[in-house]
């Protein structure tokens, strides 16, 4: 029912490729395997690797097949076989992105404290619960892309940035017109801590608050404005100072 990968016959190419959209599911529920197949399929646009064990979840991730998770917590005999495949993937990779996808709510602190990205309590209505985890993996997915941007902009410095014949002028124009914003000590006070979206030079949206409701309700919107999917977009927190970053950002995202 579900394709299997084979990791042999895949160039390092298809393998970044394969990161970037397979969903490993940890799951031996028939029902909810077929809800997170339509979902994964249809929403998501990814691909999807069933597995029977923590142990085959962390072979996807170790070989890079893989950066996104979902796992059911009580498999087989093993009551803890979601949270324990969880704490192998934070040991990993702090970057891979891990649902757990429980009936057991009570399990929610410690998955947590362990580092999931979500936990979502399953109901009678599987796709519904799905699909929760399908838009957190479609908002997260876009902040690591706007994330390495970051990481880019920030490691060389800005003004070496604008005079960066890699960068596009569309992008520059993006970074240009919030440091002009920025510049303004009213609008700063204003809007610090809120996050904005930039397209193709201009503020197109600001969140209400600097709550994470409303970063995820601004990312929702822009992730579903197609009028900009094809243009350049800036996604970021106001902030009176960036954080300079050494470390290469390929290092971010071994």
């Amino acid at each position: 029912m579900f394709s299997t990968l084979n990791s042999n016959n895949l160039t390092s190419s298809d393998l970044s490729s394969l990161s970037e959209t397979t969903v490993v599911v940890l799951e031996d529920n028939e029902l909810a395997q077929d809800a997170i197949k339509e979902v994964v399929e249809d929403e998501f646009k990814g691909n999807l690797k069933v597995v029977k064990s923590k142990e085959e979840a962390i072979e996807m991730l170790e070989q890079q097949q893989a950066k996104f998770f979902i796992f059911d917590n009580y498999v087989g005999q093993n009551k803890q076989e979601g949270l324990d495949a969880l704490e192998q993937v934070r040991v990993e990779n702090k970057d891979a992105f891990v649902a757990i996808f429980s009936a057991y709510p009570k399990h929610q602190q410690q998955a947590r404290n362990l580092g999931c990205n979500l936990f979502v309590e399953k109901s009678e209505d599987l796709r519904a619960c799905v699909r929760y985890i399908a838009l957190g993996m479609i908002q997260y997915k876009f902040e690591l892309s706007m994330r390495k941007s970051d990481l880019k902009i920030f490691s060389r410095g800005f003004n070496e940035l604008v005079q960066s014949s890699g960068a596009s002028q569309d992008e520059n124009s993006n970074i240009e017109e919030y440091e002009k914003l920025k510049s303004d000590p009213e609008w700063l006070e204003k809007n610090q801590g809120k996050y904005v979206v930039f397209v193709d030079g201009k503020l197109v949206k600001i969140s209400n608050d600097n709550t994470d409701e409303s970063r995820e309700v601004l990312l929702n919107w822009l992730i579903n404005k197609e009028e900009y999917s094809d243009k350049q977009r800036f996604f970021t927190k106001v902030e009176i100072d960036y954080e300079i970053i050494d470390e290469p950002s390929s290092l971010w995202f071994d």
